[in-house]
């Protein structure tokens, strides 16, 4: 659950590669549930304690409570498209960029990706009209001067990116 929570926060990059949150949730189930498994027939093997009531009702809160924050992980990361920007800034400091539409309204995520890490945090987001993606089509400017850059979006006539500037610093990364 405490992995689910942390895709909630932000993607997971590795390389260049982003590691989708709805890709984690099946695996990290199927671990989850083959760990239960193994966990019993262990247990199996040796003298059991009791199963109280309560200790029974503190798994099935768990349980369902890890279930729910799966499937909003899943559900978060449905239509989602990342795209790892370049170029880096000169201290290795990635831009990564997270697009979903949905019939005519699209928005977005920006998240500043420090040199080293694989978690990414957000720092900013946009709203799109009729659904664009900026980056999917190209219109977009990431320039750095250090380890603060600037990243501009725009939409095509008459379909504006809000906001369109974003200002990164790493620095603090």
């Amino acid at each position: 659950m405490a992995i689910a929570t942390t895709a909630l926060s932000g993607p997971m990059v590795v390389g260049s590669t982003v590691v989708r949150a709805g890709t984690l949730v099946p695996v990290l189930t199927a671990a989850g549930l083959v760990m239960g498994v193994a966990s019993r027939v262990l247990r199996s093997r040796r003298p059991r304690l009791p199963t109280t009531a309560a200790r029974r009702s503190v798994a099935v809160v768990l349980v369902v409570a890890a279930v729910l924050t799966a499937c909003v992980v899943w559900f978060r990361d449905l239509g989602v498209s990342y795209t790892v920007l370049a170029p880096a800034s000169p201290g290795g400091c990635r831009v990564v960029v997270g697009q979903v539409s949905f019939l005519m309204a699209g928005s977005g995520t920006v998240h500043e990706l420090p040199d080293g890490s694989v978690l990414a945090r957000e720092v900013g987001g946009f709203m799109a009209d009729d659904g664009i993606r900026p980056v999917d089509e190209g219109n977009v400017e990431l320039t750095w001067s250090g380890e603060q850059g600037v990243l501009r979006l725009w939409g095509r006539p008459g379909d504006p990116v809000d906001p369109g500037l974003h200002e990164l610093d790493c620095r603090s990364g």
